[in-house]
């Protein structure tokens, strides 16, 4: 049998060490007398928090988008687990590894809607808010390119080919979900607009509509959080950072 995956490690040095320091709940927004260490090293800064607050909100969007409960309300199946290129699944044969366009992309396209929601309600609350988005704009960007490496497998070329359709695919939905927001009808907007760009409910006006129906209503739930959560991104859940193989 496999061995269980090593424990999520934080993003940076800094991070690890006030891990050592502080322990493993140590947060830039914890309460308390700050350590002087971390202090000198920037660990309270604006800029730390906010790269902070990224890494959960991006752990809590992933969570949820792949939750069965979220897949659930969409009408859709689990997905199914990764593998790597090339990687040979037993009793089944030689599978060609995996297919982003079937696997990959339906999952980050999810996770992109809430990225999205996420923006949408950060970039109103003021220069910390905004530091927050771009970086959450940052950790999802570098997360999909290492997921596409280390996860999958895939060579720096197949990556670099999968990574400007992904860009590609968010950005077009993003101009199109903004678009809708200004609209008399915006979920109906948001339905139309999921409908072209998203492709797990492409075609399908009742999916369509229940992805919609969430984004406008996380959207004005969000919006009635204090600053002290939203911008730690403790909205959807833990927010783990997942391990890697």
């Amino acid at each position: 049998p496999a061995s269980a995956p090593p424990p999520p490690q934080p993003a940076s040095l800094t991070a690890r060490l006030a891990r050592a320091l502080l322990g493993d709940g140590a947060s830039a927004e914890a309460g308390g007398r700050e350590h002087p260490v971390l202090r000198m090293l920037g660990y309270y800064s604006p800029e730390s928090r906010a790269i902070e607050a990224a890494h959960c909100w991006l752990g809590n969007a992933t969570e949820h988008a792949t939750s069965p409960g979220f897949l659930a309300m969409l009408s859709l199946p689990a997905f199914p687990e990764l593998r790597r290129v090339g990687e040979v699944v037993e009793g089944e044969g030689e599978k060609g590894g995996v297919d982003p366009a079937e696997v990959f992309f339906p999952r980050f396209q999810l996770v992109a809607v809430h990225v999205f929601v996420a923006w949408r309600v950060l970039r109103p609350r003021g220069e910390q808010g905004r530091r927050v988005a771009q970086a959450l704009s940052d950790v999802f960007w570098t997360e999909t390119s290492t997921a596409m490496s280390q996860d999958l497998g895939m060579g720096l070329m197949q990556a670099s080919k999968s990574l400007k359709l992904c860009e590609e695919a968010f950005y077009g939905a993003l101009v199109a979900w903004d678009e809708a927001l200004k609209q008399a009808e915006p979920v109906q907007a948001l339905a139309e607009a999921a409908k072209r760009n998203i492709v797990v409910v492409q075609g399908d006006a009742m999916r369509s509509k229940a992805l919609a129906r969430f984004m406008w209503d996380e959207i004005k739930r969000l919006e009635k959080l204090p600053d002290d959560l939203l911008l730690r991104g403790k909205v959807w859940g833990p927010g783990k950072r997942r391990a890697r193989r």
